[in-house]
This record gives structure tokens, C-alpha cells and sequence, in this order.
């Protein structure tokens, strides 16, 4: 791993573009599939397609925070909620954040699902600087890159699994079919 900053700014940047390429390659590959009519093979298909990705995108830190620190100022009093937090993520990882109440989880929770951006420091999703971006770039974020699992699950209660799962698709405009695969894919 680089030990300075500035390179591993460098290297995330240049991951990025490595892992949409291979991202985008393989969703066209994908739909040529689906959009053939052998769907008995198609599970197959998509399990030996899930196992590669896994393996290609585990390659590629999917999340970065460098340096991450939040402050909040009322009136003359300035309170840090984060100093300095630095973590990697790479896909199919699985962290807990966990500490005391008032360690900064929720603080951190919010920065990492872009609902709030760090005061210095840098955030990392999938190689895209987003600790400055606008709220609408963020909202953008929210909707295309980060799914939020609430405690109460908020799941529709007459919709199956894979409805569930295809729902936010919905919203982000997927076209019906490549949003089944990639519900499918998930589940």
C-alpha cells in the first residue's frame, strides 16, 4: 500500500476508471445474455457471472476516507465529532463501525451515505472524490452507488424479494430487464 497521501489519491482515481471499465464490460456482456432466449442456462450464467465479479471488483478499494474530520461550530464552541478517521473498503468486504456514544458513528454513517460531507479531509466512492460535492451531486450519489438497510427492513410487505430488490432500480430509471439481472445478480 503507498504510504503518502497524495499517491493513494492517484491510485484510487486510476482504480476507478479500471473498475468502470471492467463494470461496464461486463453489464454489456450480461445483457447480450439475457437478451438471448436460453434462460434455462441462465442461472448457471448468472451464478459463474457473480462469482467473477466478486473476484474482479474485490481487486479495487471501493471506498476511501483519508484523513476524515467534522467539526460543529454553535456560536463561539466548536465540537469534534471526527479527527482524523482514514479506512479502506474494498468490495465484499463486511465492517461493523462500532464505539461509545458520542464516538462519532452516526457523524460518520452520514458522510459515508453522502447525507453530510466531512470539514477536511478526503471521502472516496469507487474512486470519485465526493467531500465536496454540491448537495445534487450528492443526492446523485445517493440514488446510483448507495443502497441505505434500515432497522425496520421498510420493505414492501405484498412484493416478493426480487421486487424489493428492483424497486430502487425503478427510480434510478434501469431499464425492466437489466434491472431483473441486476436484482437477480444481488439476491
Amino acid at each position: 500500500r503507498p504510504a503518502a497521501t497524495a499517491p493513494r489519491v492517484v491510485v484510487a482515481a486510476s482504480a476507478s476508471r479500471d473498475r468502470f471499465a471492467i463494470e461496464l464490460v461486463f453489464r454489456i456482456l450480461l445483457r447480450q445474455l439475457a437478451d438471448q432466449d436460453d434462460r434455462e442456462n441462465l442461472g448457471v450464467i448468472l451464478s459463474a457471472a457473480r462469482r467473477i465479479l466478486k473476484i474482479i471488483l474485490h481487486l479495487f478499494p471501493m471506498l476511501q476516507i483519508q484523513n476524515v474530520k467534522k467539526s460543529y461550530k454553535t456560536g463561539d464552541t466548536a465540537f469534534e465529532a471526527l479527527r482524523g478517521v482514514s479506512f479502506e473498503i474494498k468490495s465484499g468486504e463486511f465492517v461493523a463501525i462500532m464505539g461509545p456514544s458520542g464516538s462519532g458513528k452516526s457523524t460518520l454513517m452520514h458522510i459515508l451515505g453522502a447525507l453530510d460531507t466531512p470539514t477536511a479531509g478526503q471521502y472516496f466512492l469507487d474512486g470519485q472524490d465526493v467531500s465536496g460535492l454540491s448537495d445534487d451531486e450528492l443526492s446523485d450519489i445517493r440514488k446510483n452507488k448507495i443502497g441505505f438497510v434500515f432497522q425496520s427492513f421498510n420493505l414492501l410487505s405484498r412484493a416478493t424479494a426480487l421486487r424489493n430488490v428492483m424497486l430502487s432500480l425503478v427510480y434510478a430509471g434501469v431499464h425492466r430487464s437489466e434491472r431483473e439481472l441486476r436484482a437477480k445478480l444481488a439476491l
